[in-house]
């Protein structure tokens, strides 16, 4: 199972908001051996976003379906976790929409039926899932988790102060 951490904040609060990424990254590292990444997206004039990602290589084994992922058109980017059991037919009803995919990951999928249906694309996940995506053309960060709520998704503000304590 991969885990996700991300961090929305302030430029005057960027290297706290490095830290508990990154802290949040080391403990997960069991959840997601195989690779870990994070990135910084600032989708808006005032805040910006990092979003972080360890991975456990089960639906595609290549480098190409690491985390965080960006869409095509570097619009777009998502850190995920869990599995959409209907992710074939998503991406053929996708790919006939004129979509194109460069892995064979759910989580491509995932992003690109998110841009295509926006939140509506939730409706259609067979899964358990959480994710994260940051939309530049919207200027917004989306959390999304499954109805159920099986993979963690945990929002709550850190302030400075909290970040260098715990």
């Amino acid at each position: 199972m991969c885990g996700i951490a991300g961090a929305i904040y302030t430029e005057t609060g960027r290297h706290d908001a490095v830290g508990v990424v990154n802290e949040v990254l080391r403990e997960q590292r069991g959840r997601g051996p195989d690779h870990s990444g994070s990135c910084e997206i600032r989708p808006s004039p005032i805040h910006s976003v990092i979003l972080g990602h360890t991975r456990l290589k089960i639906t595609d084994l290549s480098d190409q379906a690491n985390q965080p992922m960006w869409d095509v058109t570097g619009q777009y980017v998502i850190t995920f976790n869990g599995e959409i059991y209907n992710h074939g037919e998503l991406r053929e009803e996708l790919i006939s929409l004129g979509y194109r995919f460069r892995t064979k990951s759910d989580t491509e999928v995932v992003l690109n039926a998110f841009i295509h249906w926006g939140m509506e694309s939730t409706h259609r996940f067979i899964g358990s899932f959480a994710f994260a995506i940051v939309g530049l053309r919207e200027g917004k960060c989306f959390l999304v988790r499954d109805r159920f709520g099986k993979c963690p998704l945990n929002a709550s503000p850190v302030s400075s102060a909290q970040a260098r304590r715990d």
